[in-house]
């Protein structure tokens, strides 16, 4: 079992904050499938078609992360969220 704590002003900063963990295991790493193709194509036809309108930064879980930042003394601007950055 792994814990994953913050420091107390972490907390003070980001009210609500909740830290999570995946693990896995017996795992194995293979040659991509046909199947794998298909569903990256579909996400970035869809990714493509939800930023058409909407600027990466006006999107709910993009604009939740760069506020974080900012509440902890990140520019978003100048260190940009992994997410963000990969619609970008």
């Amino acid at each position: 079992m792994f814990k994953i704590s913050a420091t107390d002003i972490i907390h003070k900063k980001i009210e609500g904050l909740q830290l999570g963990l995946l693990y896995g295991e017996s795992f194995s790493v293979q040659k991509k499938t046909p199947d794998f193709d298909t569903a990256l194509a579909e996400l970035v036809k869809f990714l493509k078609q939800k930023f058409e309108t909407q600027r990466p930064a006006e999107d709910v879980v993009v604009s939740h992360v760069r506020r974080m930042y900012r509440r902890i003394g990140w520019e978003p601007t100048r260190y940009r969220p992994s997410s963000e950055a990969l619609v970008r």
